[in-house]
């Protein structure tokens, strides 16, 4: 099982953003994750990252702690164990919630963290926005990425439901460019079955969209 999950960890978590990530099993109080990103504005990039606690045979939890750049604590998150808590991270045996993208997502000047609460289905995934408030990371609105207009590249914040069918969404992101751009996996349920494709998005205040398709759905 740890076998797993930290392949399916690798995949969905890499980001161009991130200063190291430990795929191995992280142990207690292990940061397994690490991204660097000037919160503050001020040319000194802070660390975001993940330190696990309650460490088991087939889940793991991860704090979200934030230091600055001289190594002191500037701000550490809760330490919840409900999945459905907008601030929990971990890995379990039915889903991963880790931090996917870390930038300004609507281009407002703050810095916001998406990353995908856990699931085992293949209903659209519903990522949870967290917004920096210049002293904790607060929830902005959890929601699903469906693709609307159909067939306009234009992927928008909507309230998660349990339809899929007919339905292209944002499954997860895998990497992020200098330039803010993302690849995002692609699910695709319009027509029979569900595809799947890649494609580089950008955000904008709405959601994301589309710049080029890598592999469209098929």
């Amino acid at each position: 099982m740890r076998r797993l999950l930290m392949s399916v960890l690798a995949l969905a978590l890499l980001s161009a953003g991130a200063l190291a990530q430990d795929f191995d099993w992280p142990t207690e109080g292990q940061a397994y994750q690490r991204f660097q990103v000037d919160l503050n504005r001020d040319g000194r990039p802070e660390t975001l990252s993940l330190v696990a606690y309650d460490v088991g045979e087939s889940s793991y939890l991860g704090q979200l702690v934030v230091t600055r750049s001289n190594g002191s604590v500037l701000w550490k998150g809760p330490r919840p164990t409900d999945p459905a808590d907008p601030l929990i991270f971990g890995a379990w045996d039915w889903g991963i919630a880790g931090l996917e993208v870390v930038g300004d997502l609507d281009r407002d000047g703050r810095i916001e963290i998406l990353g995908a609460l856990p699931q085992s289905d293949v209903r659209p995934a519903t990522f949870r926005v967290l917004r920096w408030n210049g002293k904790a990371f607060q929830k902005v609105f959890a929601r699903c990425l469906l693709e609307e207009p159909r067939n306009s590249g234009r992927y928008r914040w909507t309230v998660p439901s349990d339809r899929f069918q007919g339905f292209r969404w944002i499954g997860s992101f895998e990497s992020t460019a200098r330039d803010g751009s993302c690849v995002a996996r692609i699910y695709d349920t319009i027509g029979s079955g569900v595809r799947l494709g890649t494609a580089r998005v950008a955000p904008d205040p709405k959601g994301f969209h589309v710049v080029r398709w890598i592999d469209p759905p098929r």
